[in-house]
This record gives structure tokens, sequence and C-alpha cells, in this order.
């Protein structure tokens, strides 16, 4: 059975990754921790989305009632967290600042509140093969989508697109697969899906047809990799089981028009 992982877990494992003695600034230091380059979009699309796990892992905790000394520890150890990632850690050595703040005074209770989140936000962690094997599919779909044209539909391909890159920058840079982030990326890649998939002639539009065999390749090991019970998958129900794994980041318009099509078809 594949080892679990959950946002507790993975928060955790991020903080010892940075757990590192380093003399160079805070904000080279993760730049090249994470190859990018330092205050470029991409670094702070990285910083935001730590910063985004830290509170979604609080507001969590309190979702699920969590006695308040309990809450009021996991706040100040996510508190100083942040601060591996605030001006203070940015401009300062890292060593002097930043990796107090992810050392394991702060990690390991972090790590310790696991037992407490709902096994709805656990996933399965993937292996190095599993890893490379999404990220391939994901760069093979991503080449065709920028070469194909789909007339009056090509603002959806523009949708594909964004979503895919997000799902592979987010996997391959920040290695969170699961709950949030990576996944919540192909909340809209979904949305698209079942926005083409409606009402077409494949007949009459093969190269749509062929985006949505090439799309659903993707989504069905994705989220074939995140559910445990692999029955969904082999039974059909894929999309069912894709649209109940991307809603457990949240809802919003995307939720609605997903839930309005499952229930209508």
């Amino acid at each position: 059975m594949a080892e679990l992982s959950d946002p507790a877990l993975e928060l955790a494992a991020l903080c010892d990754r940075l757990n590192l003695a380093h003399q160079t600034r805070g904000d080279q230091f993760l730049a090249s921790t994470f190859e990018v380059d330092p205050w470029s979009p991409e670094f702070f699309q990285i910083l935001g989305s730590i910063t985004t796990r830290t509170v979604a892992l609080s507001r969590l905790l309190k979702s699920i009632g969590a006695n308040e000394a309990v809450l009021t520890g996991a706040e100040n150890h996510l508190t100083q967290i942040r601060g591996a990632f605030s001006h203070a850690g940015l401009s300062n050595h890292w060593k002097n600042h930043g990796q107090r703040c992810v050392s394991a005074e702060h990690s390991s209770p972090i790590r310790m509140l696991s037992p407490a989140i709902p096994s709805e936000y656990s996933f399965p962690n993937l292996t190095p093969e599993e890893v490379t094997e999404l990220l391939g599919l994901t760069q093979t779909l991503l080449e065709w989508l920028k070469e194909a044209q789909l007339g009056e539909r090509d603002f959806i391909r523009e949708s594909l697109i964004e979503g895919l890159e997000n799902f592979r920058f987010r996997l391959e840079r920040l290695d969170w697969f699961g709950w949030g982030y990576s996944i919540e990326s192909l909340r809209e890649v979904i949305l698209a899906y079942l926005t083409l998939e409606r009402g077409i002639d494949m007949n009459a539009n093969p190269e749509i047809g062929a985006l949505l065999k090439r799309t659903g390749k993707l989504l069905k090991a994705v989220f074939g990799h995140a559910e445990r019970a692999k029955g969904a998958w082999e039974t059909g129900d894929w999309l069912l089981s894709a649209y109940s794994q991307a809603m457990r980041v949240g809802g919003g318009p995307v939720a609605g028009y997903i839930a309005g099509y499952l229930t209508q078809t």
C-alpha cells in the first residue's frame, strides 16, 4: 500500500527540505532551491503557494473543531514558518533567519498534527516514476495543445493550457501532489473538458475528439493515482471521481457547473 500524505505532513516535509544552514541571502537560497529566478513571477508564485498552505492548514484545523490550545500552538508554529518567506527571511542570510523558522522546532509540531487531519484530505505519495509519468503526459498534451486549433472554441484551449501549466509547475517545483495546489490546478481543466464534451459530434469535429481523448488520458492518470480505490477508473465513472477529488479543495463557479453537469448526465 502506498504511503499516505496530507497537508500537515507535506508542509513539514517542505520545511525539512529547506532546513539547511546556507550563508546566502534568503531570496537567493529559495530561488536556487526551487530553480527559479529571484523575484520572478514564478518566485512569487512559490512563496504565495507556501503561505497559502499555512493559512489553509490553520483553517482546516478550525473546521474540524480542534482543541483551542492545539489551535493556538499550531498557529504560533505556522506564523514562525511563514516568517521564513517574509521580508526578514528573504533579506537576511538564510542560516540566520529563514532556517530557524523552518527548523524542527516548528516543523515537528506541524507534522504531529497529521493524525487529526480527516482521511478525505489524504492522498498517496507519488513515486518518482509516477511523477515522471504525469509530467511526461502533461508535457505531451501541452505541446499538442499549442499546435491545435479549435475554431470558435479556441478559448477553451487556452484554459486547458493555463491549468496544465499550473499543474506542471506546482508538481515539478513544489513536489506537492494532493490536497490543494497541484490537483486544484486541474479544476479548470475538468471544466474545459466538460464544456468541450457537451453537445459535440465527434465525427464532425475530429480535432475536438482528439483533444478530449488526450485530455481524458491525462486526467485519468492523475486522479487514478490520487484515488485509493481504483474501481471507479475501471468502471468508467472516472469523471465523477475526478470531480470528487478536485472539490476537496473548495467550491465556486467551477463546482457549480460540474455539479450541474453530473446531475444531468
